[in-house]
């Protein structure tokens, strides 16, 4: 593929084809690590995604608590009517003596005759069906058992009406937060790709940009719109509330409450704020300008 001219004073003379070669070999290199990137920008987009895993699995668990023990009282009293309004009811029987299992070649046998833990199943499994509007072989035997099944069924319209509308907004809230979140990291990145920042400066400040999202930021007293509604009498009594006993652990606020109390008021009223910041991060440099005095 390339000749060499040896002897005395020669050099080397490289063929087009090997400069060809070079261009493709430089070209596949690019190609790969723009593969890279985007792989890296992929998992960062996934971590992003996989924030608050735990808090959604956590909400989950209790809309599946709250739906068992909502059919758990259901079930229990459904167990009840059967088990002790029989003789009292308008016509002598109950569903616990009227259905159960069997017939036919086999003997039939009552769910009064079953277990403890079949019966309770059973009931269960009435409760359930009520809640999602679903059916069950055990029709009512008298009227207490039938003005029951017809509360369960309008209980269960509603409960199942309000849990899920409940949790797809949760969802979709859940959702558009973490699309946010994406579209803020590609922005960045493509920020630093542009300026051709160096790689280990790019991976720093994209590592700690995806910690600073996954905290959950408390909310500042600009985000409460509620707080505008309420008396600035009583706006600075809450501000004094929150943020006197930070002022009074040093020496110098102590002195001034002891000779004028107004005053720790009327600085957490007009000369406060408050920044809630993870642990390690910088709230100035060395040569930054001081814009505000910070008590810690």
């Amino acid at each position: 593929e390339f000749s060499m001219v040896s002897g005395k004073g020669a050099t080397p003379i490289v063929s087009a084809r090997l400069l060809k070669v070079n261009r493709l070999l430089r070209l596949g290199r690019t190609i790969r690590v723009m593969k890279v990137y985007q792989h890296l920008s992929n998992v960062g987009h996934s971590s992003i995604y996989f924030m608050g895993s735990w808090g959604m699995l956590l909400k989950i668990s209790k809309y599946v608590v709250t739906i068992f023990f909502f059919n758990h009282i259901i079930a229990c009293t459904w167990f009840a009517i059967g088990s002790s309004m029989a003789s009292i009811s308008d016509t002598g029987r109950s569903w616990l003596e009227v259905h159960g299992i069997g017939g036919g070649d086999e003997l039939f046998r009552t769910y009064a005759s079953l277990s403890p833990a079949f019966q309770y199943l059973t009931c269960l499994h009435f409760a359930v069906s009520n809640t999602v509007l679903g059916s069950l072989p055990i029709d009512p035997s008298n009227s207490i058992e039938r003005a029951f099944t017809v509360s369960c069924l309008v209980l269960g319209f509603v409960f199942s009406s309000v849990l899920v509308s409940s949790l797809s907004s949760w969802l979709v809230q859940l959702e558009m937060s973490k699309q946010e979140k994406v579209a803020t990291m590609s922005k960045l990145r493509r920020y630093l790709r542009e300026n051709s920042v160096s790689p280990a400066l790019a991976s720093r400040i994209d590592h700690e940009t995806l910690e600073r999202l996954s905290v959950n930021q408390w909310l500042s007293e600009d985000q409460v719109e509620a707080l505008e509604l309420i008396a600035p009498s009583l706006r600075a009594k809450l501000r004094q509330d929150m943020w006197s006993r930070f002022l009074l652990t040093k020496p110098l606020f102590q002195t001034c409450a002891s000779l004028d109390g107004r005053v720790i008021m009327t600085l957490c009223a007009s000369a406060l704020s408050a920044a809630y910041t993870k642990h390690g991060v910088e709230l100035f440099g060395p040569s930054s300008r001081p814009e505000a005095a910070y008590i810690l």
